[in-house]
């Protein structure tokens, strides 16, 4: 195993740690901004675990899609806890999730993603 790896490793374990905790601080306090903070951690979790060409290509989009949403979902946890977000910018930041998870399932519905993938 290599630095980098392992080093990935440690980092979507953290991850995963601090998404797990978020989850249950919304499970305690059922509040808007504890569940945005829970998304917003799960999020980064699955995108720093699963944006790897080498896990089957389910997990790969899931990650893909979820680090696109990222930005939306943070703006989100900060329009909700420190200042108000202007509507354009949340628009324009979940427009561009979406779009980036359209992108992803077309690629994989005309087959532009090539037929190696391990699945």
């Amino acid at each position: 195993m290599t630095l980098s790896a392992a080093l990935r490793i440690i980092a979507g374990l953290i991850a995963m740690a601090a998404a797990t905790g978020s989850l249950f601080a919304f499970f305690r306090q059922r509040d808007r901004a504890r569940l945005d903070a829970a998304l917003l951690m799960a999020a980064m979790a699955l995108a720093l675990f699963a944006v790897d060409p080498t896990f089957p290509l389910w997990l790969f989009i899931s990650g893909s899609v979820s680090l696109f949403a990222t930005p939306y979902l943070l703006l989100r946890l900060i329009d909700r806890t420190l200042v108000r977000v202007p509507r354009a910018a949340a628009w324009i930041a979940l427009g561009s999730a979406a779009t980036s998870a359209f992108v992803q399932f077309s690629d994989v519905i005309s087959g532009a993603v090539g037929s190696g993938w391990n699945r």
